[in-house]
Order: structure tokens, then sequence, then C-alpha cells
């Protein structure tokens, strides 16, 4: 189907809760035949690799100008900047922009440059929205 980059707030989250959050957004979207990537699928990789953090953002963008869709995760109100420097790249490349945010959360830039918008309540809503990309 589609090659996606899954874009998520890492820094400032907790790694051991966000990891199976993302793992599931992930399986969904493959269950229906999407190829994704995800970076914290990668991160023991980048660990044992010895890898800075600026050798894997360069890593990640490298990713995102392969993909045909940006997929921005946001589940929180906190803001991201590694997010919004993914956001600006997806936009100057004109990737296909989508954007999964929970309901009640605001982020107008993202909202502006998204041609979806995906709002959710629930992980598992969301989970059965990805599933119609």
């Amino acid at each position: 189907m589609s090659e996606i980059f899954l874009a998520y707030r890492l820094t400032g989250e907790n790694k051991t809760e966000l990891k199976p959050i993302l793992g599931k957004l992930t399986d969904a979207l493959r269950k229906v035949g999407h190829d994704i990537f995800c970076s914290i699928e990668l991160e023991d990789q980048f660990k044992k690799d010895g890898l800075t953090l600026d050798e894997r953002y360069a890593y990640c963008l490298e990713q995102l100008q392969t993909r045909k869709i940006f997929l921005a995760f946001i589940r929180n109100e906190y803001e991201s900047k590694g997010m919004k420097w993914e956001s600006e790249q997806a936009i100057t490349q004109g990737t296909t922009y989508i954007l999964a945010i929970k309901k009640g959360l605001e982020f107008p830039g993202f909202r502006k440059a998204a041609s979806r918008i995906i709002e959710y309540e629930t992980l598992t809503d969301l989970c059965e929205q990805l599933r119609t990309i």
C-alpha cells in the first residue's frame, strides 16, 4: 500500500509507556499492508551503533524523504521541536500529511498542514481509524 513515516513526541515522554502505544499504531497500519517507519523501533540499534542524537535525527530525516505519507501522532498538549522540524520537511517535500490528534487538542500549524485529520478519544478508536488510510 503506502510507505508511512510515523512522527511522534519522544523528548519528555516515558519510553516504556510510549513504545507499546506506537507498537499498536504500527501494527494496525501494517495489518492493512502499509510499510511503516517508526524510529522508536530502532532505539536499541541506535544505541548499539553508538549514534549521537544528531546522527539519529539525520537518519530519520533521510527516511522521511523516502516516504509517501507523513503521519503526525499527537496524544498530549506538549509540543515537540523534532516533530515540528519533521513536519516542515514533509511540507517542503510535498508529502501527503495526515494528523492523528487526540480530541480537544489544538496544534493549529499541524492542522493547517494536514490533508486529513483523524481525531480520536482512545487508542483503540485511533487504531480503527488508521486502518482506513
